[in-house]
């Protein structure tokens, strides 16, 4: 799907029906988002919120959330193994 995660309404229309949402969605670049810390928040932090808010609104059950392993390492947190580092969040 294609659109801005930071559009609430354009992040809805896409959940709406949805049984499951994939969420991987991101600024990419680990030092663009040091460049940019509040650009960085606005895309994942806030993009996320809009994904399990679009979600909940729908009535979507399961939404998964996938990180980059560099993004997680950059920030000093050690995983055990590459698993650990996905979240998953169920309503």
């Amino acid at each position: 799907m294609a659109g801005d995660i930071r559009d609430l309404a354009t992040v809805e229309r896409i959940a709406a029906g949805a049984g499951v949402i994939f969420h991987q969605a991101a600024m990419r670049s680990v030092p663009r988002s040091v460049a940019d810390p509040l650009g960085a928040n606005d895309h994942n932090v806030n993009g996320t919120l809009n994904v399990l808010e679009a979600a909940r609104r729908a009535g979507v059950r399961r939404v998964v959330y996938a990180s980059l392993l560099a993004a997680i390492l950059i920030l000093g947190t050690s995983y055990a193994s590459v698993q650990q580092a996905f979240i998953y969040f169920q309503f």
